[in-house]
């Protein structure tokens, strides 16, 4: 430790970092930018993981991309001697070449947002509804039809408190997919209306549910949704200018996949399109 206080030792070290950075960028210099099958496997169950449904052809082609204009990203911040020392080297130079890239945004005018919400109305809608009564057992109920059809009846048996109550009112479909999984929410958008369904299972136990209301997705006028305009302007803004900053150097960091990645026509397999040419 008394190693660590020393000055000299501490200035060997940064610049032993910098010799280590500067080897990393000579041995990438020129190396096409390579996705392997299992490195794809890993992005494509994050997704899922965050969204709750697997990507579509479209989705694993914006993944492959999102994939490579990162990699190009760190590439460029090695070249141009970005430094973090916390222990998130590659997301720390990253995030810091995206704030070069992006640089300072100017606020957008009124015109822009109504012109931006005007052009992009089918994203600013309030999710489904759903109001349902809620039964749960924390464990398995075994015999699962009898108090269904206890339930249809009229006649309550014995349940556990329920996780959000006995009814569960206007609940978003997000809101239902994260407290009870896909495959309930699934279930619930399917269910005729004022009959119990069940026993549902999830991650807590196992739940049975009857449809009081559903109420459509409704567009959410400007005043409502002026703060998430604002915020998808600017992001498409940045998105703009990183998209252009990363195609200038396509040419000095091309993309190559994995031959397993591949189908005998070139394209990405799953894909409806061929990958962007490099």
């Amino acid at each position: 430790m008394g190693l660590l206080r020393e000055p000299l030792f501490r200035f060997f070290l940064i610049g032993a970092g910098f010799f280590v950075l500067y080897a990393a960028l000579e041995h990438l210099r020129g190396q096409p930018v390579t996705l392997s099958g299992a490195g794809l496997v890993v992005l494509l169950e994050e997704y899922e993981a965050v969204t709750g449904r697997p990507p579509d052809a479209q989705q694993r082609q914006v993944i492959i991309q999102d994939y490579y204009q990162r990699e190009v990203l760190f590439r460029e911040g090695l070249r141009e001697r970005i430094v973090e020392r916390d222990g998130r080297l590659r997301e720390a130079v990253i995030e810091r070449m995206q704030q070069r890239v992006s640089g300072q945004l100017k606020e957008p005018s009124e015109r822009d947002l109504v012109g931006y919400y005007t052009d992009h109305m089918d994203r600013y809608y309030r999710e489904p509804l759903i109001t349902v009564d809620h039964r749960y057992l924390a464990t398995d109920p075994g015999a699962g039809e009898a108090l269904l059809a206890s339930l249809d009846a009229g006649e309550e048996a014995a349940f556990d408190p329920a996780p959000g109550g006995e009814r569960l009112s206007r609940y978003g479909e997000s809101m239902l997919r994260a407290q009870f999984g896909s495959e309930i929410l699934e279930a619930l958008k399917d269910a005729p209306a004022d009959r119990w369904v069940g026993p549902l299972e999830s991650r807590r136990g196992w739940h049975f549910f009857r449809v009081r209301e559903r109420r459509p997705a409704e567009p959410l006028p400007f005043v409502r949704a002026r703060e998430q305009v604002r915020a998808d302007y600017q992001a498409d803004v940045l998105a703009q200018r990183i998209d252009a900053y990363v195609d200038a150097r396509r040419e000095r960091y091309p993309l190559e996949l994995a031959p397993e990645l591949m189908g005998d026509d070139g394209t990405t397999l799953g894909s409806d399109a061929a990958p962007r040419a490099p």
